[in-house]
């Protein structure tokens, strides 16, 4: 099989969106280097701001795959796709936030007015809160990003006429930390207003491996929704043994059902003095609605 893909994109400002009908003929010459877009054509992407956070579209990207094989149906086959991405951003690096939804889109047209939203097949990214972890401060530009893509357009991509696009945001507004003994717990306590939490399983080899589990659940109710941010080991004499952000969650109808597993954590002669757990117990919650127009075909 022979397959050749041609790409452009959308990025900071500029838009190269390349959709063909034909196949296109081997090109045996070296790649050209690009040429700046027309700064009288190119969009600049609308950005919005909200408690120090900021957002935008800043890629929107289109390939066509060109495939021929020497055995079956004969002829070209066509694979079309297009891609949505954005991103947001805290410039200062000191906010805790994550994405909290898959992100929707609302509006994707043509520039005829016609609307794509059904022509192609889509997936979102991130597909659940607990896809993307909370942001650690840092002092340095702190990021997530989001993208809708769609695969299987049967007609050629056309230029862009409007695309809307909600996005969800957390941010910390508090944070409480919980020491929990170094021992295994037969239920879940009440650590934080409705966050449960309790260490499952714990034990130390006489090798000097330790494993914990640690569970939690945050009821789905009228309360607070907290939320995990990290779990700590710290021994005796006030050093940190482990620290990391990573969790596995389970979304049922009624709570949020959290684990957090240690497995063979070499702590030698070290003791262990507790289990920490840092909780988000305020987060304030936005919607972005970002919205593009007008988006031009940008040849380089």
């Amino acid at each position: 099989m022979r397959t050749r893909t041609l790409i452009a994109c959308l990025s900071a400002g500029s838009l190269v969106l390349l959709a063909g009908g034909a196949a296109p003929s081997v090109c045996r010459c070296s790649r050209p280097a690009p040429a700046p877009p027309d700064r009288a054509t190119a969009p600049t992407f609308g950005a919005q701001q909200w408690e120090g956070l900021h957002t935008q579209l800043n890629n929107v990207s289109a390939s066509v795959n060109y495939s021929t094989t020497s055995w079956g149906s004969p002829g070209t086959r066509v694979s079309r796709s297009l891609t949505i991405a954005g991103m947001v951003a805290d410039f200062t690096g000191k906010r805790v936030f994550r994405i909290a939804a898959p992100p929707r889109l609302l509006a994707l047209t043509n520039e005829h007015g016609h609307d794509l939203r059904n022509a192609a097949a889509m997936s979102a990214y991130p597909q659940a809160a607990s896809t993307l972890k909370f942001t650690a401060p840092q002092g340095s530009n702190v990021y997530q990003n989001f993208n809708l893509s769609f695969s299987g357009f049967e007609d050629g991509i056309p230029n862009i006429g409007r695309v809307e696009v909600e996005v969800d945001v957390e941010m910390a507004a508090d944070l409480e930390r919980h020491d929990l003994a170094p021992e295994r717990s037969e239920e879940l306590s009440e650590l934080a207003p409705n966050f449960f939490a309790g260490v499952t399983r714990y034990r130390v080899t006489d090798r000097g491996q330790l494993s914990v589990t640690i569970e939690y659940r945050i009821p789905h109710n009228d309360g607070p929704r907290p939320a995990l941010y990290v779990a700590e080991v710290l021994d005796t004499e006030g050093g940190r043994l482990y620290h990391n952000n990573a969790r596995k969650e389970i979304v049922t109808t009624d709570a949020t059902l959290g684990t957090v597993e240690i497995n063979n954590l070499s702590i030698g002669a070290k003791e262990v003095a507790s289990v920490r757990l840092s909780v988000l117990t305020d987060l304030v919650r936005h919607t972005f609605t970002l919205e593009d127009r007008d988006l031009p075909l940008v040849s380089r």
